[in-house]
């Protein structure tokens, strides 16, 4: 999408839209939660979905009762909004993951996980209705095991596990971590699954779960972060998609291929959320992961997967982040210069003397540097007690303008925000610099 959306930027003479204007001019858009939505819990989580259409897609979901919903922007800026309450089957906590190209013929899918035993397979691209159902992933096909939490943290990624071509869903369930390779949207799918371990040798439980191209395999690894059943300290593992295949229902210990970093400062909910990224001008990724009852965010820089435990690791104090949940946090390239920044949330924070108004703060990194400097805070141009700006955050692309953008979406209670590139240095009244 990207490449070929360049090509047509080439071949034009202005290579510019309707979109580039609002842009230059630090467009930002808020959206409360639509009248025929009713959850309590809204937006519950957040993602975005590539549907091989200019413009760009985001799904949010609510709980309490569960639903679905579809924000869309089109290649000039315009909007669209549809939803759909899902009912009963769904009526708990609901996690999401975004599909990136996902199957030929099947662009647009995204999955949905709730209370119970299956993950629903759901289409963005939606009509008059919202979003609509496509297929069901019973936990039976990891072997017949019964997972009450089936999904309740999912990644997409280009694991070596089957097609190199073809998105494999990653997900965790309770003491496993469970690979469906290739997934198809429309037929039938496989599972493969292995026990999550402790540093220390016991039963583990994993945290949160990511991808990265550490360079060590033909393919991403899947990053997972394991809480120690005994208090200890949390750890980060590395693991090989195609050994989880080869040696289904084994330890995940025999499917690492590269390291086991432990918590620098003994954390023991060290990688409670993760987040990957580059954020500096080289090939290799950062890692951040959040440790919330200490609050903090550690940053592993240019983690390569031949040296990873002596990656540079930096540290970020957040104050107003909850401890009792993972802090939402992701890299997206917010001024144009095609290198991330990191955005993190903190939505117990009180801008303007609003308390539990919660903000989300931007860093970069600079040339040279280990520590990421602070370039601006972001909040509601007018913020509410008990808002809470940055309960959720996504980054979604948009393609349409003169090269692809990064929109920073950030949830609060009701409500969802979109920023558009120019929300470093421009003028948007609901941004501050430092």
């Amino acid at each position: 999408m990207r490449s070929l959306h360049l090509l047509g930027c080439l071949a034009s003479v202005a290579c510019s839209s309707p979109f580039d204007d609002l842009e230059r001019k630090a467009w930002s858009d808020s959206r409360s939660r639509p009248v025929e939505i009713s959850s309590m819990d809204y937006p519950a989580a957040i993602t975005t979905t590539d549907t091989e259409r200019l413009g760009a897609t985001i799904v949010l979901a609510g709980a309490g009762p569960a639903s679905l919903v579809t924000l869309t922007y089109d290649e000039r800026g315009g909007r669209a909004e549809r939803g759909v309450e899902l009912g009963a089957n769904f009526d708990g906590p609901l996690g999401l993951a975004g599909a990136v190209d996902l199957v030929a013929g099947a662009d647009g899918a995204f999955v949905v996980a709730g209370l119970g035993p299956s993950l629903e397979i759901y289409d963005a691209r939606s009509g008059a209705e919202g979003p609509s159902r496509r297929n069901q992933i019973d936990a039976a096909l990891c072997g017949g095991a019964a997972y009450p939490d089936l999904g309740r943290k999912l990644v997409f990624g280009l694991t070596n596990a089957g097609d190199p071509n073809a998105p494999d869903l990653i997900a965790l369930a309770g003491g496993d971590l469970l690979v469906f390779s290739d997934l198809a949207v429309d037929a039938p799918n496989s599972c493969a699954r292995c026990a999550l371990t402790s540093a220390s040798g016991g039963v583990a439980t994993g945290i949160d779960v990511a991808v990265a191209d550490l360079g060590g395999l033909e393919g991403e690894e899947i990053l997972v972060s394991i809480a120690d059943p005994g208090g200890g300290p949390g750890s980060l593992m590395a693991i090989d998609a195609a050994k989880v295949i080869q040696a289904s229902d084994n330890p995940c210990t025999s499917a690492i291929p590269e390291f086991l970093f432990a918590a620098p400062s003994g954390d023991p909910d060290f990688g409670a959320s993760l987040a990957v990224g580059g954020a500096d001008d080289n090939d290799l990724l950062e890692i951040a992961a959040s440790a919330p009852r200490s609050q903090r965010v550690y940053v592993l820089h240019d983690v390569d997967a031949t040296s990873p435990t002596g990656a540079p690791l930096a540290a970020i104090a957040v104050p107003d982040a909850p401890i009792d949940r993972g802090i939402p946090m992701v890299f997206a390239d917010l001024d144009g210069d095609e290198i991330e920044e990191l955005a993190i949330a903190e939505s117990l924070a009180s801008p303007s003397m609003a308390v539990g108004a919660g903000q989300v703060t931007i860093y970069s990194l600079p040339p040279g540097a280990v520590e990421f400097a602070r370039v601006a805070t972001i909040f509601d141009s007018s913020p509410e007690p008990a808002q809470a700006f940055g309960r959720t955050l996504a980054v979604a692309e948009f393609i349409g303008g003169a090269a692809p953008t990064d929109l920073l979406v950030v949830g609060a209670q009701a409500e969802v925000f979109v920023y558009f590139r120019s929300v470093l240095g421009g003028t948007d009244p609901r941004m501050r610099s430092p």
